[in-house]
């Protein structure tokens, strides 16, 4: 986590701060939870639900042995943002400055070990974003095909220019 970033793995977080666009993907997600205590899996995530979301939503596949995240999908928007489609790419091999010890490999960690919603708003901290970027809010909900381990990530990301505005 960068030192000026407001962070937040919570099960039950206060949204009230956050960008609409997220808290939307946010309420969405607790609307298709299929029981309390149980998570959704991807299959419960209807993309025609949440059009207007979809340039900015990402999904993270979870690995593991050895531990692995890479994107399944990536919206147009995050693709116009980054330069690039990241889909189907390897986080420890599209950014060398992720692995253990670093604050989004710790997030990810997190989002398995207790099922953590993750939000964060602060500035980038991959050199793909600082380049196009100078803050962002992400939000990674946890996915479960079978309800309990956390296999997939649904996120979204909201890039921000520096006079504050949305890029």
């Amino acid at each position: 986590m960068t030192p000026d970033a407001t962070h937040m793995a919570a099960n039950e977080p206060d949204a009230s701060s956050w960008n609409p666009r997220i808290r939307a993907l946010y309420e969405y997600w607790r609307c298709i939870r299929p029981a309390a205590g149980r998570l959704p899996a991807r299959r419960h995530f209807d993309p025609m639900a949440v059009p207007r979301l979809l340039p900015n939503i990402w999904l993270l596949d979870v690995h593991n042995h050895p531990m692995r995240f890479r994107y399944r999908l990536v919206g147009t928007y995050m693709a116009i943002a980054l330069g690039r489609d990241m889909t189907g790419c390897w986080f420890d091999e599209l950014y060398p400055e992720f692995g253990p010890g670093h604050p989004t490999y710790e997030d990810y960690k997190r989002l398995i070990s207790e099922r953590a919603i993750l939000w964060r708003r602060g500035k980038p901290v991959f050199a793909l974003h600082v380049e196009r970027c100078a803050a962002l809010e992400r939000i990674v909900l946890p996915l479960a095909d079978d309800g309990v381990t956390v296999d997939m990530g649904l996120a979204m990301t909201v890039h921000y220019g520096v006079d504050g505005s949305e890029l």
